[in-house]
């Protein structure tokens, strides 16, 4: 069975990770981990709030469809998270982005990608995870 305790050490885990990127050497690593790390996050967040067990990533879906996990996840973000939907949708697309195009996160061509997820990370997810720690 689940517990809280085990969402808050992969979630410490996945921040030492974070932390131990060079965002300037490895700017696309550093936005995919950060995605994971709010994602971990919000995963926890709806465990502690709703009872809800993280939904696992299904099957690749064709070009342009969403999976059902990947849906559902989205839709319960929506319903319990609505005011971190927006930041987590916009983390969900500089990591597609940087997993599929990392051209466009060379330092030198875009600027610095990594400050938009750290922003993101600090204004909205951090604190949540501070909160389901303290509680």
């Amino acid at each position: 069975m689940i517990r809280m305790q085990q969402f808050l050490e992969a979630i410490q885990k996945t921040i030492e990770v974070y932390n131990g990127i060079d965002g300037n050497r490895y700017p696309a690593w550093k936005v995919t981990i950060g995605f994971y790390l709010a994602l971990q996050i919000v995963d926890a967040y709806l465990f502690k709030t709703q009872g809800l067990r993280p939904t696992a990533h299904g099957k690749s879906s064709p070009p342009g469809k969403r999976s059902p996990d990947k849906s559902k996840r989205n839709d319960l973000i929506w319903l319990y998270c609505h005011e971190k939907y927006a930041e987590y949708i916009t983390l969900y697309k500089l990591s597609r982005k940087s997993r599929y195009r990392p051209e466009y996160y060379h330092p030198n061509v875009r600027g610095n990608p990594t400050a938009k997820v750290e922003e993101l990370l600090e204004k909205a997810f951090l604190p949540m995870r501070t909160a389901l720690q303290a509680s």
